[in-house]
Formats: structure tokens, sequence, C-alpha cells
């Protein structure tokens, strides 16, 4: 029997070794886990039915269960008790099938010790083998290891190729198993940093003569850890001469403006560090509205008028909450209409009181109201009751997606029994309902007891279906897949006429501070409204031609040239969508008066204050469209003689004409991305 135990360890051992280079380490677990199970019960019947047969009265039957578990636990250290069962079971070694069951369970019970030994030790080989193969690609170091952190580099990784070093510590065996899987490193922030920053860089083939790039991703929650941890790897940075060309940081956080310091932090050379934040209630609302714009709620007559007001309800004004409130403002706005919303939270005063504060002025300008109510409460179902069939724009936030849900049901059973006005119109558009969570969007046609609904058809012909899940972005889908590439074109056409076509959008973004990058994303975001409202068809973003700059380009010359009232109220709504940008970011109006006395004392750009992060700021424009003549007055007194005059309605205007501009320098960015020569006929 030695020969066949060394037989059954040894071939347990090449068993494991096989199956560790062979298969991928979640299948290795769970033929470890069968194996466990398999060889566990089966020595407990073989042993204990052969070991029951050997006792002797009452003690004997304790004296055997204790025996049969010990043989059963030494099974798993390649030791086995045959000769003295075979003794007590002559079935053992006269009947083949148990013979080969007893020495298959023997097998497997080693081969799970062996599998366990081999992925512990194999780990720590393997995890030494990638931390020395990590400066062979670009670097991608995530500090933080949680679920939105692993989907993060997942992404990243596969759309760059880069070797993916994760700081921290899981917080949970699963997650652990994810990072391995991904072929991923993993080092304590202590284990990086030990050394100081030579090592640190020597660890990740960082040479001030190199050429590998590093992308610091920061996904951790505690604010001040994180901030700590940044500010010692720019410092170290700094140090060792690395180029800021070479290095980018991507910050998901709960408040961008926590990490605004960044968008100020240079490199030994002077150049600014490349610098990406991200909220993530703010990604939310932004892919909300981008799924489902406040425009497609609304009527236009001829002229691009609204044919009635906006009015949104918000269930729930946690951090996803007040960033869908401010997204709606930005993007709820249009000639001829006026804003209301209406916003529920059991807790208004707990969770609203700093919102309040902070954007006072925007609450009381587009007509914002505030309730303490419970969405199952007898108080919001009065006001719904009378008040539903005019909302266009229902969200839930609450913070709970079973409670988001069953608030959805019951307001959408109501508005169907309401019969909504515009329902008995087949063009009509639809009321949004929406629920929305820091992990995902759910829309819902609200109007319509047909799972298979599709919202009303906008100009190009294009449907929006109904009930549809969509994953919370995370900033991979922005980085990486093009989210923002309308809005590189929009900053690039702010560039001079004469550098322009030089310039490269991505090159011109990142020197953008993070309220300038905010300011073209929401004009990016809002350009479909405005084509939507001249009913000119929306060009495809995804599959831009030139034949298609060429005609938004005929049709936006054409309109300015026979029909200056829609031109005019077409440059009102982006008049009225530029004041509510700054509105809910923070931004306040600057009077004449403190305008004028700011031009006296020579101040350059004397007709604006605006911070790096834009709150707290002032501008002069911060006006109605009617009272834009007086203001260019005021504004052009200041001025010396002989400087230019400037008209702010004019500037308004220009932005509408110039939306062919922005799709064209969307087509010459998609066009060079794809390698392909830069247009020049469009």
């Amino acid at each position: 029997m030695y020969v066949l135990t060394g037989f059954i360890v040894t071939a347990a051992i090449f068993v494991a070794v096989v199956f560790s280079l062979a298969l991928k380490p979640r299948i290795i677990r769970a033929v470890t886990g069968y194996a466990l199970v398999f060889s566990a019960v089966s020595g407990l019947i073989l042993y204990g039915t052969g070991y029951a047969r050997m006792a002797v009265g009452p003690l004997g039957v304790l004296g055997w269960a204790e025996r049969a578990t010990i043989s059963t636990a030494i099974m798993f250290v390649g030791k086995n008790d045959y000769s003295t069962l075979a003794g007590a079971m002559p079935q053992l070694s006269e009947n083949m099938l148990i013979f080969a069951w007893f020495w298959l369970a023997h097998l497997l019970a080693f081969y799970t010790m062996a599998s366990a030994a081999l992925t512990t030790l194999g780990r720590k080989i393997l995890q030494q083998l990638r931390l020395c193969l990590l400066p062979l690609h670009n670097v991608l170091l995530v500090y933080g290891i949680n679920e939105r952190s692993i989907e993060f580099a997942r992404g990243a990784a596969t759309c760059t190729g880069a070797s993916v070093l994760f700081i921290g510590h899981p917080e949970s065996a699963a997650q652990n198993n994810e990072v391995l899987d991904m072929g991923a490193c993993m080092l304590s922030e202590e284990d990086l940093l030990q050394g100081g920053g030579p090592r640190c860089l020597r660890r990740l083939g960082l040479r001030a003569a190199g050429h590998t790039r590093l992308e610091i991703a920061a996904f951790d929650s505690g604010v001040a850890k994180t901030q700590k941890f940044l500010r010692t790897m720019l410092e170290t940075l700094r140090q060792a001469g690395i180029s800021a060309t070479r290095v980018r940081l991507v910050v998901n956080c709960n408040n961008e403006y926590d990490f605004s310091f960044l968008q100020n932090e240079k490199d030994s050379e002077g150049a600014l560090y490349q610098v990406e934040l991200y909220s993530v209630a703010q990604i939310v609302a932004r892919q909300l509205i981008l799924a489902a714009p406040p425009y497609r709620t609304m009527f236009f007559d001829e002229k691009a008028r609204a044919m009635s007001d906006f009015r949104a309800l918000i269930i729930g004004f946690g951090d996803v909450g007040q960033a869908v409130l401010r997204n709606l403002v930005m993007n709820g706005q249009f000639a001829g209409s006026r804003f209301h919303a209406k916003v529920v939270d059991k807790d208004i005063s707990g969770c609203a009181g700093a919102f309040r504060t902070a954007y006072g002025h925007m609450i009381q300008r587009y007509n914002i109201e505030f309730e303490n109510w419970k969405a199952e409460g007898e108080d919001f179902w009065q006001w719904a009751g009378k008040a539903l069939r005019n909302v266009n724009y229902v969200v839930l936030c609450t913070g709970d997606e079973k409670t988001n849900a069953e608030c959805a049901a019951r307001i959408r059973n109501v508005l169907f029994v309401l019969q909504h006005a515009r329902t008995d119109d087949k063009d009509a558009c639809p009321v949004i309902l929406a629920e929305c969570s820091k992990k995902q969007v759910i829309l819902h046609d609200a109007l319509s007891t047909d799972p298979c609904i599709h919202f009303a058809e906008d100009v190009t012909g294009t449907e929006y279906p109904s009930n549809r899940l969509l994953p919370a972005m995370n900033p991979v889908d922005i980085l990486y897949n093009g989210i923002d590439r309308m809005a590189y074109a929009v900053n690039t056409t702010y560039i001079t006429d004469g550098h322009r076509y030089q310039a490269d959008p991505w090159e011109s973004w990142k020197k953008l501070d993070a309220f300038s990058r905010a300011s073209s994303r929401a004009s990016a975001d809002y350009i479909p409204a405005l084509l939507y409202e001249a009913g000119i068809a929306v060009p495809d973003n995804s599959h831009l031609t030139a034949d298609e700059v060429r005609r938004l380009r005929g049709e936006i010359d054409k309109l300015a040239r026979e029909d200056p009232e829609k031109l005019e109220n077409l440059s009102r709504a982006e008049h009225d969508r530029w004041v509510a940008f700054h509105e809910a970011n923070g931004v306040g109006k600057m009077s004449v008066e403190e305008m004028t006395l700011r031009a006296k004392e020579g101040i350059p750009g004397f007709h604006k204050c605006l911070p790096p992060r834009g709150m707290g700021g002032r501008h002069i424009c911060m006006v109605e469209w009617d009272e834009l003549d007086a203001l260019s007055d005021a504004y052009n007194a200041c001025l010396p003689a002989d400087a230019p005059r400037k008209d702010w309605k004019r500037l308004d205007t220009n932005n509408v004409i110039s939306l062919p501009d922005v799709y064209r320098e969307l087509y010459r960015y998609q066009e060079r991305k794809a390698g392909r020569p830069d247009p020049k006929d469009c």
C-alpha cells in the first residue's frame, strides 16, 4: 500500500500543478470546492462504516465516530488507514468500485490541500513576477480596491493595454479574486512608498528619460487619505523629473471640488498635469440627461418657441437628487418657457440646508419648491393627484432601489388614471419617469401600459425605448468611449481662427480647469436641444460624415438668412442655458456698479470674477435676454475709446450660428482618431 499511497500523493500534486497552469482561477476554485466536499463525505461514509463494524458497546460507538472523523481529516495530508479498514470491510479489496471510490476520495482530498498550497505559493510568485514585468507597459495605478475601481481598471486596461497595479486592501475575498483574475498586481500603500520616491518609481518603471506613461486613478472613499496619497505621488514625480505629459490623474469622488487643487499642480518644468475629476452623482445625473433629454417632453412652434412651461418632480434629495436638479435646470431652458421644480423628501430640512445656502438664487430664479413629504404619504398624493397632469419629468432618487421601484409603479399608475391631456394626441411627447441611483438609471414611458412602448420619435426618426435599465456610467466611459468628444469640439471652437485648425482637441481640453470643462460639457449636451427646437435633424455623433456637416451648415445658414425670429428664439434659449449653467454652479450676478468700479481699477476681465471651481463667482451677464442690450451699453461705456465694442446678444447668436463649426471639429477629431487625413472640405 505504500507504493499506491505514494502514487496517489504524486498524482494529486501533478493534477494540482496542471490545473493551476491550464485553468482560470475561478474554475480552479470551483473544482477544488467540489473535490473537498466529495472527499470529506466519502471519507466519513467509508471510515464510518468500517469503524462501526469494529465497535463494541456504547463506548465503542463513540470511539468509532471519533476515529472516523480523525481518519477523514488525515486524508487531506496524504495518509490513509487502508490496512485497518480492509479487515473490517472485505468489500474494500474485493469490490473494484469501492476500492476505486476509496482511493479516488484520497486522491481528491490530497489534491485540495496541494491546490491550496500551490495557489498560496503561486500567488506570491505570480505577484512578484507581475511586479517585475510592470515596466514593460504603461502603468495604471488604482488607489482603492472596491467595486467601482475594479470596474474602471478592467475597462481601462482593455482600452489601453496598460499594466494594472492596485494600491490598498480588497473589501472582500471576492474582490481579491477579481483583481487576480484580471491579471493585476496588488500592493499596500506602505509597500509602494516604502524606501521613498526613487524606489517607488523604479517599481513602476518610471525614469525621467523614459517613455512609460502613468495613470493614477483614485477611488478610495476617504477624502483626506486620498488627498495625502495624491500629493505624495505628485511630489515624488516632480523630484524625479517625470514630465506632466506622461502622467494623468483620474479622481472618482463624491464632491469633485474636494480635489480641484489638482488642477493647479505642475511638474518640475511648470507644465500642468492632466487631471480628470468625476463625481459619482454628477455622472449618473448627466447620464440621465443624455439618455432622456428634457426637450423631448416639450412642444415647439415653427419659430422655436416652447408651447408650455417645463415642470419637474424630484423625489429624494441626497447627492444624486441634488445633481439631477442642477442638471435639469441646465437643460430645461427653452424660449417662451419657464422652469418649475418640486422637490420632495421625508427629511428635506436635513438634506437641503447646505444646498439652499449655496444655490439660493437659483432656487428663487427657477421656481424650485421643497416639501418635507414622504413619497407614500397623504400630503404628497393630495398634491400629486392634481399636479402630476402638468409634470414633464419625474425622477426618483430616494437612495434605495426598492423604494424607487415602488414609487415608480405608483406614479405610473396615477398618471395613467389621470389620463394626462397630452395622451389624447398621438404625436404627444411622453412624460419621462426615471429611477436613479449611484448604480443605475431606469427609464420608463410613464403613460403607457405597454412595456414595449417607445418614446416619441424626434425629427431624425430615432426612437427611444422605454423601461431601459442603464448601468451607471463609469469614468472609463467618459475617458475612453468618447462621451466627451462633443465637449472637446465645443472647446476647440473657442480657439481663435488663426490657430484652431492646428489645435488638437484633446491637448486643448487637458489644459482647462474643472469649471471650464463643465461649461463645455453643458454646452455640448444642449446642442441637440437647439437643433431639435429649430426642426433640424440631429447628426449622429458616433458616425459623423462630411456630408452631414455640410448639410447642417446649409440649414443653419438658411435659417440665419431667412428666419430672424427663429434665430432670436434659439439665441434666447442658448442665453438662458448659459445663465442656468452658471446658476447651477454657484455663480451669481455682478452689478453694473461693481463692474464699473473694477473697470476703473484696471482689473483685466472686469465684467466677471470666476474662481477655478465657479462657486461664489460673479458675472455681469447673469440677466434676462431682454436686459442684454442695456448691459452691452453699460459694458461698452467702461471700455477705452479705441477698444472694440461688444454686443452680448450677438455672442449668443454667434453660438447658434457656429453649431456647424462644432460638428466640423468633431468630425476632424473623429478622422484623426481613426488615422485618416485631416479633412479640409467641410
